[in-house]
């Protein structure tokens, strides 16, 4: 999974950070041998706004993005297969002020 905080909603308190994810996971009761790449938003304590960015075969190589749009108050999340260069994206839209900069910085992989 990849994270990185984005933007505060105005009010200082680090709760109010915006992170925005990117995963590609297999749940058990997925097909045997994919992954279910997937992106998010994290606020105040919750994930929201789940979408499906395609699946993957387990061993092949793929590309996962998440670029911010904030003059359309959205994220854009995209996968692409690097053998097949099969590509998929999805809107992760938010309805937050996102004006402010994080109170906090973090990136995680």
């Amino acid at each position: 999974m990849y994270t990185t905080r984005f933007f505060n909603t105005g009010s200082g308190d680090p709760n109010d950070d915006v992170d925005a994810h990117i995963t590609g996971a297999h749940a058990s009761a997925d097909n045997a041998g994919l992954l279910n790449v997937t992106a998010f938003l994290y606020w105040q304590g919750q994930y929201f706004d789940n979408v499906s960015v395609g699946t993957v075969s387990v061993g092949i190589p793929f590309r996962a993005t998440m670029r911010w749009l904030p003059s359309n108050h959205k994220f854009v999340a995209s996968s692409e297969n690097l053998i097949t260069q099969q590509h998929f994206a999805a809107d992760v839209p938010y309805t937050m002020p996102d004006t402010t900069p994080p109170t906090s910085y973090w990136n995680g992989l």
